[in-house]
């Protein structure tokens, strides 16, 4: 009988034992889902780049994620449980791939910033890259167009040209001139490396003069087949003491004064970079060149030529001698005008209800000589009897034999390309320039 208390009383420890028990299990299950809810939490959307600023926290940056106000207790325990989250890296990521809160903190703790690329482009000017530079909010503008950076060691006062052609990765917040150094850092190694292997004899006193006259090669030029033999015509007139007389050298020197066309007055205007008046090469490089045309200088193709003119079929005719050089803008000229007459019929036909007319193409499928070219243009815009064209956004042309004073070096290309900084690479049609004296 004495029994029965002590039975009662281990009866309820018994009970109270299990309440206990039980009480702790649901908490245990209860606090494990919420952790786990966390971790598979979805990733609020919009949060496909994420940027991590230097200083945020964990929680700040599980707020932004996806955060719940009322969750915070858990959210702390959940970082104590995976330390591992709380090592972030101040940086921009890219979240695409993470579906849970887990992935995207496992990203913003690894390091592995999104990368960006800036391509360097061929035939472009500094100034052009500095503004495409300045328009990137991803990149931190700490250039100037009249502050030279000091590691421009080829040319300390003037850094156009001098960078190599090729797409730089970089991530959010690299300054530009971080880019810019790794750049020219490749065109110096590459430069020095080919001129050590070029052709013996050519009438280059240095790397540098070499990289001017790419430069040239490089706005004269579309073809891929081309660069050669354009380097070689050149090369031909360095070597007899003849003026160069490219056009892009003279758009490069009367800068803003270049309308579309290239003038009489541009052609006379006396400036280092007009290859019209003076001798030799220019002082600089004209824009960035490619290693096609910088490999074009140093191998130029061996013949003689040392005119050219665009052939109107996106490529040039290339002349030893005047009198071959006058028949070829000669018949260029007459491709010119052909298109001219059948645009005209075009233009006719449709206006008298034929739409099919007006989308005819040109004949025997001659392309474009330029973005915006017309020999209508030739009375204002040429020396005495050059058929000179504007290696830029048009041209304009009369016939070579006008006047024995005026012989060209050779043309710009027949055909433009676009590069990917927006702008594009320039064309042109030259067949005629000033004759050395």
């Amino acid at each position: 009988m004495r029994c029965g208390p002590m039975l009662s009383f281990l009866k309820y420890l018994f009970i109270l034992f299990l309440v206990v028990c039980g009480t702790a299990a649901g908490g245990y299950f209860y606090v494990t889902g919420k952790l786990e809810a966390i971790s598979s939490a979805p990733v609020r959307a919009g949060s496909g780049v994420f940027r991590v600023a230097p200083g945020a926290t964990p929680l700040g940056v599980m707020d932004e994620l996806n955060g719940d106000p009322e969750d915070r207790f858990f959210y702390r325990l959940w970082f104590r449980l995976h330390p591992e989250y709380s090592s972030l890296k101040a940086g921009t990521y890219s979240l695409e791939k993470a579906v849970r809160i887990q992935d995207a903190f496992e990203i913003l703790c690894s390091g592995k910033e999104l990368a960006y690329y800036f391509p360097v482009v061929e035939g472009t000017r500094y100034e052009q890259i500095l503004s495409r530079m300045a328009a990137d909010s991803n990149i931190k503008m700490d250039l100037e167009p009249d502050k030279i950076p000091d590691f421009f060691t080829l040319n300390s006062k003037d850094p156009e040209g001098l960078l190599f052609p090729d797409s730089y990765r970089f991530t959010a917040g690299d300054t530009a001139s971080s880019i810019l150094r790794r750049s020219y850092g490749d065109l110096e190694s590459y430069l020095k490396t080919e001129w050590d292997h070029r052709d013996p004899d050519l009438p280059l006193k240095d790397a540098y003069e070499a990289l001017i006259l790419a430069s040239i090669v490089e706005k004269e030029t579309s073809g891929a087949g081309e660069h050669a033999t354009v380097a070689a015509v050149f090369i031909n007139r360095l070597r007899q003491n003849m003026k160069l007389q490219s056009d892009p050298t003279t758009i490069y020197g009367v800068k803003d004064r270049y309308d579309g066309k290239i003038h009489r007055r541009d052609l006379d205007d006396v400036n280092p970079y007009n290859t019209y008046v003076i001798a030799g090469l220019p002082p600089t490089p004209i824009a960035v060149a490619s290693r096609k045309s910088i490999q074009a200088v140093l191998h130029p193709e061996k013949v003689d030529y040392l005119y050219f003119v665009a052939d109107g079929n996106g490529g040039h005719t290339f002349s030893t001698t005047l009198a071959e050089h006058n028949r070829a803008v000669a018949s260029y000229l007459k491709v010119l005008r052909e298109r001219k007459k059948q645009r005209a019929a075009n233009a006719s036909s449709a206006a008298e209800g034929n739409p099919a007319a007006a989308s005819a193409p040109d004949p025997a499928g001659v392309p474009e000589a330029s973005g915006d070219t017309g020999a209508e243009n030739a009375p204002d815009a040429l020396p005495d009897g050059g058929a000179v064209s504007a290696a830029g956004k048009g041209s304009s042309l009369r016939s070579a034999s006008a006047s024995p004073r005026t012989h060209a070096a050779g043309s710009r290309r027949g055909t433009h390309r676009a590069s990917s900084s927006g702008s594009r690479h320039r064309s042109a049609t030259r067949g005629g320039g000033r004759k050395k004296r």
